[in-house]
């Protein structure tokens, strides 16, 4: 019984029957069982002989498939072997034989069914004659009757008797004294009576044959019942029945070798796939180690290229920071960066050292990337910014030396100035110039005192105070040359001449000295410029020694960054040539996993060769036994159909049998009758030879009382008044309506003669015409 369902009991024998039931409820298992008890109590002999053949049959059948199923499910775990298939074609050829052996028994029941049906015809062709005879024999006894009806026209003037008064009733009145009815009526009533005695001999003659051919064919059929009962026997018995069982005893032998060849293979395979799960693990470790490998190796070059770009930046810087030095002279600052730098050496030597004593983690080496990263953006914005203070720098040098030129050219103006006005005062005695030249030297003066208001917190100014100082002696000479002049301008009419000669020569210097004043206010103007541009320039200054100050900083964090990057490199080198390693030992077990491997590959091929041939091979039987399942259901509807004909077969067996005792008996009647018959006319023979009244009055009084009798027989058995006119045709028992009814309205449904029940469609009507 399938999971579920429960259990079927085991009166149920049948295995298909059991199949069908697998997992089914209670009730119907119940219902079946119940059913198939009430089927075996209402079976008959024949039909439990067969039942029993079919059961060996179907078990043969069941123990066959159940080696096939088994077959089928080792499908997979079966092993390439020649002396299988030829064991599977020797069963193959005993089950063909088997099978033609139940065609054969089938044919032989098939024939044996239509020989069954040639006697039932048979026996319809004899109750058929044997009907015309009875209506035969009713014609006779009609014409008898009416001879006798003659006979007692004829003898009507014969005094009545109490008997022939009830004869109008329905009953016939004899006398003792009747005379002889004419000689012609009984020359018909012999001949009819002989004709009749003819074809009873006939009617008996042709029932005795039928009889002999329904014996034999009865006793062919209990011989037939006899074989069948004994085939079972006799197969089990046989030798080839025996080699066949041996020969599947060894198949199941051979099967559990095999069974435990496939569980060795199976376990096998398992080891096999065990060990293709730990090659695909070290596969996957070995992935993962190249992977990492790759990926520090690609932090390596990628540290290493950031401690490039660092060195390079650093070289840069430091270039940088010589030019800047070589410019601006800032030796304090350089110095500042030597010994930092220094300091920063020491700080990257010690941390050096710490790195190759511990191994950096890779969250600090991907902190130390994106630093390194922070850093080179860093240094290339102070680097643009270093370009920039140097553009400015430059320009603010080119300044300084514009400036520096103009104000010695300036000094050089001053210093001739300065000469021009020696020599004028030396040689000027006009007071009017004097007072121009004074006019103007207070004017130069108050000019010199915005120049040096302007030039006040300048770097130049030490060289303003000297011009001061100059000019104060140049005044101090003016005052000596005033007083000279006022002695001198006596002496002055004397070089009057000279004046004038001079006159020109100073129109000339008044002309040279607009000249100079105007440079000199341009100079001042320039040097106001230069003196704003020098602020500008120092605000520049101060901004860039901060900016070299950040950078000084940025440059400590890069060596610290340079320190960590090396740090993690060096780890990195480290994990590297680890790793390096591990892959060396990962690929010597991957050449070994790859060897087990090319070994399993091959072995697995065989194995799937051998698993291809099996489910060809395997293909191949489960259509044979589809086919063989497949004649078997055939086989089996075959059979219920033979079960079911063969049930009608005995219900008409059955039937016929009942039939032929009645007719038997019917037979017997009519021999009885043909028996008074022959007694009659011998009677009416030795009457007829004899004509003495006393004689034929003693034979017709016979012939009225079997006339009598005769009406009596048409009359119905059970009220024995009304005249037959219905049949019971299950029984063929013949009745009047009237009683008949009456039975059925009171759902007695038995005949009153032998007890046959019969129902509505049992009863027809019957005619004697």
């Amino acid at each position: 019984p399938g999971s579920g369902g429960a259990p079927v009991p085991a009166s149920i024998t049948d295995p298909f029957l059991r199949h069908l039931l697998a997992g089914a409820d209670v009730r119907t298992i119940k219902e079946v069982a119940d059913g198939c008890k009430q089927l075996e109590k209402e079976q008959s002999e024949v039909e439990q002989l067969l039942v029993a053949r079919a059961s060996s049959t179907k078990r043969q059948l069941t123990h066959l498939l159940k080696l096939i199923e088994q077959h089928h499910h080792q499908k997979q775990e079966d092993t390439a072997h020649g002396e299988q298939q030829q064991q599977i074609v020797r069963l193959q050829a005993q089950v063909n034989h088997l099978v033609a052996q139940h065609r054969t028994l089938t044919a032989q029941l098939q024939a044996s069914d239509d020989r069954w049906l040639e006697g039932q015809e048979q026996i319809k062709k004899l109750q058929n004659e044997l009907a015309d005879a009875e209506q035969e024999l009713s014609n006779a006894q009609r014409k008898l009757f009416t001879i006798k009806s003659s006979n007692d026209m004829a003898a009507k003037e014969a005094p009545a008797t109490p008997a022939a008064a009830r004869a109008g009733s329905g009953t016939l009145a004899t006398t003792a004294a009747t005379p002889a009815p004419p000689a012609p009526v009984q020359a018909d009533m012999a001949e009819e009576l002989q004709e009749v005695q003819q074809l009873l001999q006939k009617r008996t003659a042709e029932l005795d044959k039928e009889r002999e051919l329904h014996v034999k064919t009865s006793r062919e059929l209990q011989e037939a019942l006899a074989r069948v009962t004994d085939e079972g026997l006799w197969v089990h018995n046989t030798r080839k029945y025996q080699a066949v069982v041996a020969e599947v005893d060894r198949l199941q032998e051979l099967l559990a070798a095999q069974g435990r060849d496939v569980e060795a293979a199976l376990r096998e395979r398992d080891l096999a796939d065990a060990r293709a799960a730990d090659k695909a693990g070290c596969a996957q470790r070995e992935v993962q180690l190249l992977a990492r490998l790759r990926e520090q190796e690609v932090r390596w070059h990628s540290l290493a290229t950031a401690k490039a770009d660092v060195e390079r930046a650093r070289d840069e810087l430091e270039l940088q920071l010589q030019q800047e030095r070589s410019r601006l002279g800032n030796h304090q600052t350089v110095a500042e960066l030597h010994a930092m730098i220094s300091s920063l050496k020491t700080v990257i030597e010690l941390k050096e050292q710490e790195a190759r004593l511990a191994k950096v983690p890779q969250s600090q080496v991907d902190a130390a990337a994106l630093e390194v990263a922070r850093a080179r953006s860093a240094l290339e914005a102070a680097e643009q910014q270093l370009a920039r203070q140097r553009q400015t720098m430059a320009q603010h040098s080119a300044d300084m030396e514009a400036a520096q030129a103009q104000e010695a050219a300036a000094k050089a103006r001053v210093l001739d100035l300065q000469a021009f006005v020696d020599v004028l005062t030396v040689y000027c005695s006009d007071t009017r110039d004097a007072m121009e030249l004074r006019i103007s030297e207070s004017t130069l003066r108050a000019r010199i005192a915005e120049l040096e208001s302007a030039l006040e917190g300048h770097e130049l100014r030490a060289r303003l105070a000297a011009l001061e100082e100059k000019e104060r002696q140049a005044r101090s000479r003016a005052d000596a040359a005033a007083s000279e002049a006022d002695l001198a301008r006596r002496e002055c009419s004397a070089a009057a001449q000279r004046v004038k000669d001079l006159g020109a020569q100073l129109a000339q210097a008044r002309s040279e000295c607009e000249l100079y004043i105007s440079e000199i206010e341009t100079t001042s103007t320039a040097y106001d410029e230069m003196q704003v541009q020098n602020t500008r320039l120092l605000g520049q200054l101060t901004e860039k020694d901060e900016a070299n100050n950040v950078l000084l900083a940025e440059r400590i964090k890069v060596r610290h960054a340079q320190s960590r990057l090396e740090d993690a490199l060096e780890a990195a080198r480290a994990d590297a040539q680890r790793l390096m390693q591990e892959v060396a030992g990962l690929r010597q077990a991957r050449e070994e996993a790859d060897a087990e491997a090319a070994r399993m590959a091959s072995e697995m091929v065989s194995v799937k060769e051998q698993m291809r041939a099996h489910a060809a091979r395997v293909a191949s039987l489960e259509q044979e036994v589809q086919r063989h399942e497949e004649a078997a259901a055939s086989l089996n509807t075959q059979l219920q159909t033979a079960q079911k004909q063969l049930a009608q077969q005995q219900d008409s067996l059955a039937q016929a049998e009942e039939r032929s005792n009645k007719d038997r008996s019917k037979r017997q009647r009519l021999e009885e009758e043909s028996k008074s018959l022959a007694s009659r006319v011998e009677k009416l023979r030795r009457a007829n030879s004899g004509g003495a009244g006393g004689a034929s009055g003693e034979t017709v009084r016979e012939l009225s009382e079997e006339v009598e009798a005769m009406r009596k027989l048409l009359n119905c058995n059970v009220c024995h008044e009304r005249q037959k006119n219905v049949i019971i045709t299950k029984c063929c028992h013949v009745f009047c309506e009237k009683c008949i009814s009456k039975n059925l309205e009171a759902r007695n449904r038995k005949c009153p003669g032998c007890g046959v029940g019969f129902g509505q469609a049992d009863v027809k009507r019957f005619f004697y015409t």
